[in-house]
């Protein structure tokens, strides 16, 4: 492992091979098939780079050229991980949402110029399989597919123009990819940012700085060689692949994983304790939704295995965080994370230390500076070696960074030192770690007759952090029937489809036209309040904080402080505080 002091390893490849010189026969990846799996599957470091190598060798020999890329249609699996980097060293690994519909992910196969795709094969869970045969109907220059394979026999062949290739023979072999100079700027992979419609954006990472993004990652969250981490964290998204899979390999450490459906199985929710308990487990990872539910069904007392526990993708309310050390009587751990930055840029180590609810320190090799914009506020600012390259578009390469990468997060500093976040000044949407850009609600809205100006927000949500609501001006007469309907067709990602639509008369404008969106962001915080606090009645609810997060009450005379308390407690659950 490369420490602070020590030179990175320029290649994900490079780290892993370091790792498995040193101890071969140690497990890497661990599978089990569900959650009372007594005889899961394991993947030696050995074998991890073996299979890394004939993967790779055998991508270039089936014409994957390095401009191309290879898309990875599966769930948090070995292979998965097996998959990214074996592309990753012989072309660009581009891991995809499994829930997007079959005309985006065209598009983005597309965007990605991906000629080969990884594919888990027929299962009943994940059908993915049956999605990438409806995508094929679409433009795409796809010409070959590896297919994983499962217990399930496939029933629909390739159409002819595919070149079908086994996983199974193309992992099975001994060859090894020639040594190369390293290329630091060279596309090594792809992840999808924003753009859920029409228009696809995706990030480019440098060879360099794929693999600089893991090892800062261990670094910061202090992941040592004997622990065993639970990651419930999606593969086709940074977090799950390089803050936690690639980051807890590069010292050694094994990853464990669980069935495909990872943290949507309930089954796995539910006897997660008892999983850490039969696999020595000590650092489990997830999303704060996830952390929520498994609390919500936790008995007995916390695995005596456990060293701490993590969470990131989104920002953890108040009270789950406090939920979780109650139970576990250990800290909360929680990351801050961005794509563009390969995936870590703060982190709480695990050592044992309670901390203020806040974010964590920047890694060695990274800075990070606070720049004020106004009203007391500062924007995140970040650079380091796992700087993306900028954004590929339809239009080309844009956002191509100087020095400094703006975050469009607000922060400052607490008195540890820590990053504390108060918000975004940028108006993407944060639902349980997905971006969703308001773009991709609004310009489907405005197909509908009875749409003046529309606008989407995020709403504070006790389970996602946020959710997507849309704050719609009616155009005269016109009714909103069948607006919810047109959204649900025209929006191709779930997650982006907005979870309320809310009439208004006049959006809020600045002196010069533009909409403020930060105060429509305050009027959704104050219509959460007015729900969560029906039965309390408060004489008043504002909300003039900024970030939006901050809500003013007034009460009745007469009111006791038991219902004060009260009422503060429900607020933390979806976020937001009193002052």
């Amino acid at each position: 492992m490369a420490y602070p002091d020590d030179p990175l390893f320029p290649r994900l490849l490079d780290m892993l091979e370091a790792v498995a010189a040193r101890q071969p026969d140690a497990p890497a990846l661990v599978h089990l098939a569900h959650p009372d799996d007594t005889d899961p599957r394991v993947v030696t470091f050995g074998e991890l780079v073996r299979q890394i190598h004939a993967l790779a060798s055998s991508l270039r020999d089936a014409g994957v050229e390095p401009a191309d890329s290879v898309a990875i249609l599966s769930p948090t699996t070995p292979d998965t991980l097996i998959a990214f980097v074996a592309a990753a060293t012989v072309a660009s690994a581009f891991p995809v949402n499994p829930l997007l519909t079959p005309q985006a992910l065209a598009q983005q196969l597309s965007l990605a110029r991906s000629t080969a795709v990884v594919v888990h094969g027929p299962d009943a869970l994940m059908p993915v399989r049956d999605k990438l045969l409806a995508t094929l109907q679409h433009a795409n220059p796809v010409r070959t597919v590896v297919e994983i394979d499962t217990a399930n026999a496939a029933e629909t062949p390739w159409p002819d123009t595919i070149r079908q290739l086994a996983w199974r023979d193309l992992v099975s072999g001994t060859a090894s990819v020639p040594a190369t100079a390293p290329e630091p700027r060279r596309v090594a992979a792809l992840f999808h940012t924003g753009g859920t419609s029409g228009n696809p954006k995706l990030a480019e990472l440098g060879e360099s700085a794929l693999a600089a993004g893991p090892q800062l990652a261990a670094v910061a969250c202090n992941w040592l060689a004997d622990d065993r981490v639970l990651s419930l964290l999606p593969h086709f998204h940074v977090g799950g692949t390089l803050c936690i899979g690639l980051a807890a390999l590069s010292v050694g450490a094994s990853v464990y994983s669980c069935g495909v459906l990872g943290g949507r199985d309930p089954a796995l929710i539910e006897n997660l304790w008892e999983i850490c308990y039969q696999h020595r487990i000590t650092l489990p990872t997830m999303v704060p939704t996830s952390w929520s539910a498994v609390l919500d069904t936790a008995t007995g007392p916390a695995p005596p295995s456990l060293r701490g526990v993590m969470t990131g993708g989104a920002a953890a309310p108040v009270d789950v965080v406090q939920r979780v050390e109650r139970y576990t009587f250990l800290p909360m751990s929680q990351v801050f994370g961005m794509t563009e930055l390969s995936g870590i840029c703060t982190a709480q180590p695990v050592d044992g230390t309670f901390r203020p609810h806040a974010v964590g320190y920047a890694p060695a090799g990274m800075e990070l500076e606070l720049e004020p914009v106004g009203n007391g506020l500062s924007e995140v600012k970040l650079k380091g070696p796992n700087m993306f390259l900028g954004y590929r578009t339809a239009e080309g390469r844009v956002g191509e960074l100087g020095e400094w990468l703006r975050s469009g997060d607000l922060g400052m500093y607490d008195e540890e030192g820590q990053l504390c976040l108060l918000g975004r000044s940028k108006d993407v949407i944060i639902r349980s770690g997905h971006n969703i850009d308001p773009l991709t609600i609004e310009e489907p809205a405005y197909a509908h007759p009875g749409v003046a100006e529309a606008v989407a927000v995020g709403f504070p949500d006790a389970y996602a952090g946020d959710v997507p609501v849309l704050f719609v001006v009616p155009a005269g007469d016109d009714d909103l029937s069948g607006l919810e309907e047109l959204l649900a067709e025209t929006i191709l990602e779930p997650p982006a489809r907005p979870k309320r639509i809310i009439p208004i008369d006049a959006l809020p404008l600045t002196p010069v036209g533009k909409v403020e969106r930060y105060k429509l962001r305050q009027r959704a915080a104050e219509i959460c309040t007015e729900e969560l606090l029906e039965d309390m009645r408060p004489a008043s609810i504002a909300c003039s904080d900024p970030a939006a997060r901050a809500i003013t009450l007034e009460w009745a005379d007469g009111t006791d402080d038991a219902a004060k308390a009260e009422a503060s407690k429900r607020l933390q659950q979806v976020g937001l505080h009193l002052v």
